[in-house]
């Protein structure tokens, strides 16, 4: 049996006592004018944001936020949120952070200018037998 999942992600950035700034634009929030499933992840080479395993049917996706995400010190989770017909979170992984720089490697058109640091995050979800979505 194939699905078909649809992914829409939204970050819970959660330090224990400082708020990340949260690149929204690298989330691929709600935003059909781009595409996650080519387009390569920055400081990952050969993963692209969005990965679906038909043959396992599960999902991974990729996001960015602010580096550091809290105090130093502090322990920082992440979570991504999915939703069909009901809501599943799902805990993120750091993989690395990365420093993207202006007119050498920015992520679109971040930064402006000067330099910015960012950490990339992975969560995998395996859809529940109940999921039915797209």
């Amino acid at each position: 049996m194939s699905r078909n999942v649809c992914v829409a992600l939204l970050l819970a950035s959660i330090p224990l006592s400082a708020v990340a700034d949260v690149h929204w634009n690298g989330l691929y929030h709600n935003n059909t004018n781009l595409t996650a499933t080519i387009e390569a992840v920055p400081g990952l080479s050969g993963v692209d944001f969005l990965n679906i395993d038909y043959a396992d049917t599960n999902v991974t996706v990729y996001f960015l936020t602010d580096s550091p995400g809290g105090n130093p010190g502090e322990t920082v989770t992440a979570k991504v949120r999915l939703y069909s017909n009901q809501e599943y979170w799902q805990d993120a992984t750091k993989m690395t952070t990365v420093v993207l720089q202006s007119g050498v490697n920015p992520f679109h058109n971040t930064p402006a200018s000067g330099a910015v640091t960012v950490d990339v995050w992975k969560a995998t979800w395996l859809p529940t037998r109940q999921f039915n979505g797209t």
